[in-house]
């Protein structure tokens, strides 16, 4: 298994090295940024990627729609978490069979620096910032701080790490808001993938293959189904159809998302009605290259996030 894994991880190097490919400047603005992605390997490599294109969905064959360090191997030790998510602004978290909720900072996020590379990592990356996050059936980020966990029963838990950037723990205060842990929604058992779009919005699949739009206004105060005007009134709208025959579905925010099919391919889409909730049916919603593969040998990971 191992074997396959590099040797598809090789592939996706490869590719990437033949595409004549252009550096980006560092200073990025929201519009422009990249998106950021990392592979966890089945050894436990955690390995480094930037879209340069992912807004307007340049592949392999599109020069400079990769960085050229893509496939760059950032960190080890990686298998073996329950769960791994992204926090935006190079923050991860990781959650460990015991609960313990993992706090790190990669610093070099955006050219790709590693463990040989000074300065790349925060240095109180490992550091724990929350305990008994093993309770949830899922955990993802919101972005700026923002988790979700989704309990068995289906409640639909809100936090608020409001250290993030700096890693402040339990022991910390001030570095969690007091509402952490407010039930703002319910029935959120039962889907087949629950993912987060960034700044309040929610997507979700469901069994049967339907992608399913929430935007949670009031995200960064808590504000729960009892509070008027927190979830947009369209919150549940189906934006979608066929999504359940991916791997694997996630989202690096504007609207931006990639999906993995089995044989490896990774397809980009762009939901460019993401704020409000436009479906198949409202003209101009979906970019009309969504689908497009980007990316080879994406099967190989034991998961892929970014941001």
């Amino acid at each position: 298994m191992l074997r396959t894994a590099m040797f598809s991880r090789f592939i996706v190097s490869a590719l990437l090295s033949l595409t004549a490919l252009t550096p980006v400047a560092h200073a990025q603005t929201a519009a422009s940024r990249p998106a950021i992605m990392y592979g966890i390997l089945p050894g436990g490599d955690l390995n480094w990627y930037r879209h340069n294109a992912n807004l307007t969905g340049g592949g392999l064959q599109d020069a400079g729609s990769w960085n050229p360090v893509s496939g760059k191997t950032v960190g080890i030790g990686w298998n073996g978490m329950k769960e791994v998510f992204p926090g935006g602004n190079g923050v991860i978290y990781a959650i460990t069979p015991n609960g313990d909720l993992k706090w790190y900072k990669h610093s070099a996020n955006l050219t790709g620096g590693g463990l040989q590379d000074a300065g790349s990592w925060d240095p109180s990356s490992g550091k724990t910032v929350g305990i008994g996050w093993n309770e949830f059936q899922k955990v993802f980020s919101g972005g700026n701080g923002v988790i979700y966990g989704i309990l068995p029963n289906g409640d639909l838990k809100w936090y608020k790490h409001s250290a993030y950037l700096t890693g402040g723990g339990l022991q910390d205060a001030g570095s969690w808001n007091p509402l952490s842990g407010k039930t703002v929604g319910i029935g959120w058992n039962g889907f087949k993938d629950v993912f987060s779009g960034g700044n309040g919005i929610i997507y979700v699949i469901t069994q049967n293959g339907d992608l399913k739009w929430y935007k949670h206004t009031a995200y960064q105060t808590g504000g729960g189904l009892q509070d008027a005007g927190s979830w947009n009134s369209l919150s549940g709208k189906t934006v979608g159809i066929g999504w359940n025959g991916f791997k694997q579905v996630f989202s690096t925010g504007r609207g931006i998302m990639y999906g993995i099919l089995p044989n490896g391919d990774l397809k980009w889409y762009r939901h460019t009605a993401y704020q409000t909730g436009g479906g198949l049916q409202d003209a101009g919603s979906w970019n009309s290259l969504s689908g497009k593969t980007v990316g080879i040998g994406w099967n190989s990971f034991l998961t892929v996030f970014g941001f």
